[in-house]
């Protein structure tokens, strides 16, 4: 079963703890397991959407085989698979595993090669780890996509929660040793991606976990999507995809128009073809019928 922190909304793997015991996430808040009902109204099947009723093993639409779980936040029965709760419209994600004894696990820093222990610390209802030797932050994937939200909505200083960068200050460089960095969740290598493909910032995100921000990071994303980067952004990529389509437009017109120019000289060349030997025809007839 998967649970939902109701203090920060970080997420956590319970299964197989019984309902009423006590857990501890990061942040410092405690809560109890709640029951999960057993029952609900209409289910979507995650593959063909299709309505299904509770308790249905399989979708009579495109007989999917279906999986009953709780939402992590309302607990409602959905169907694994389906990215978003029926009843509360939240999204599923994969979260941290917690301890035997229902604490969250402390997450070391994956930058330091000490890697010593982060400090978790909640601003506002965000979860963030933050090593206390290199500074570099750890936001999970819910987090991440809950802060480009509202970017519009909150200043880049009130959201992290420190002191950010002023615009054109020199950019903080990434400290020395490993350049490929490991979740601090699942111990796996993380992916070097330039944010939003156009920012200049590369971050080290893990698909299923979070996303792993170097000093200077985090104020620098959160500065650049609230002044509309990822608009921009998508923007020049459309314009990008526009042009690329109208290069294979012309490209193709190209094409065709050369295949026509083949054919059409194809066609001179066997009508004059044809021509001379029509005319060469004649001639043999011609120097017959005179001897």
């Amino acid at each position: 079963m998967i649970v939902e922190c109701p203090a920060c909304e970080s997420r956590y793997d319970v299964t197989g703890r019984p309902a009423g015991t006590k857990a501890r996430c990061r942040c410092g808040q405690l809560f109890l397991l709640p029951n999960p009902p057993q029952s609900a109204a209409s289910l979507s099947c995650p593959e063909c959407g299709g309505n299904v009723k509770a308790g249905t093993s399989k979708c009579e639409f495109c007989e999917a085989a279906l999986l009953v779980k709780a939402c992590p936040r309302c607990f409602a029965r959905i169907f694994h698979g389906a990215k978003h709760c029926n009843d509360c419209g939240a999204e599923v994600d994969v979260p941290a595993n917690v301890n035997a004894d229902g604490t969250a696990r402390q997450l070391t820093c994956p930058r330091c090669d000490a890697t010593p222990t982060m400090e978790a610390r909640l601003v506002g209802d965000t979860l963030m780890d933050e090593c206390p030797e290199c500074h570099g932050i750890w936001l999970d994937a819910a987090a991440v996509s809950r802060l480009v939200k509202e970017r519009r909505q909150v200043s880049s200083q009130a959201v992290i929660g420190m002191g950010g960068p002023e615009a054109g200050s020199a950019r903080v460089a990434c400290p020395p040793g490993r350049v490929y960095v490991k979740c601090p969740e699942c111990d796996t290598v993380m992916n070097r991606t330039n944010f939003a493909k156009r920012s200049g910032i590369i971050i080290d995100s893990c698909k299923g976990h979070g996303t792993w921000f170097d000093a200077d990071e985090l104020p620098r994303v959160v500065e650049f999507v609230m002044n509309g980067g990822i608009e921009a952004a998508n923007e020049r990529s459309m314009q990008q995809a526009k042009e690329e389509v109208r290069k294979a437009r012309s490209k193709v017109r190209a094409m065709q128009q050369s295949s026509s120019m083949s054919t059409e000289a194809h066609v001179r060349h066997t009508r004059i073809s044809s021509a001379n030997s029509f005319t060469g025809l004649l001639g043999i007839i011609g120097s017959v019928l005179l001897d």
